[in-house]
């Protein structure tokens, strides 16, 4: 559902709708660039630390309804991985030596399925963002989306689009201190 569209919200509420996701753009130039010497761009000896990052998002995006973990979780995101790292821009944070957050976008001819959702093209899509719970709250995220925003804009993308789960307390503050806005919002029915 358009998320700037509330006419609809209270039928959805009344009829046992929730908010689950939104989807969520940033228009190119709403962020400054890094200066943050903790991040990097991932290399190949960084999938080990970007798949634990990443199996740690999904248990955490879990508990608001937005992912299922499974047993073959861990071997299905190393293969994603090594399937998608080569053809996506991403970087990692570190902190005290070690890899602390990822940021994985997907470059606009990667990102045509969701290209529809947005005006502006070319666009690109934020997949994976992550920051390690002991470095929250001390500016990891907000550079690691800094680099990928740098990037994004130096490459002349307009507008990056991302997935963040509306339950989340701290999804929405974050990507809005980060430019983004939202678009369309999904409802879900229990």
């Amino acid at each position: 559902w358009p998320s700037g569209d509330t006419a609809a919200v209270r039928a959805l509420s009344l009829r046992g709708f929730a908010p689950l996701v939104a989807v969520a753009a940033r228009p190119r130039g709403a962020s400054r660039p890094p200066d943050d010497p903790r991040v990097r761009p991932v290399t190949p000896a960084d999938l080990e630390d970007v798949a634990r990052l990443y199996e740690a998002l999904v248990a955490y995006d879990a508990q608001f309804g937005w992912v299922t973990p499974r047993p073959s979780t861990p071997a299905r995101i190393r293969e994603h991985l090594a399937d998608t790292l080569p053809r996506s821009w991403a970087w990692v944070a570190e902190h005290r030596g070690a890899v602390a957050g990822v940021v994985i976008v997907d470059p606009p001819a990667r990102s045509r399925w969701v290209a529809s959702l947005v005006t502006r093209t070319p666009a690109a899509y934020l997949g994976v963002m992550y920051a390690h719970p002991a470095v929250r709250g001390r500016g990891v995220g907000a550079a690691l989306a800094a680099a990928a925003h740098a990037r994004l804009d130096a490459s002349g993308v307009a507008v990056t689009v991302l997935h963040h789960a509306v339950p989340n307390p701290l999804s929405a503050p974050f990507w809005a201190r980060q430019g983004y806005r939202p678009v369309f919002t999904q409802w879900v029915r229990r």
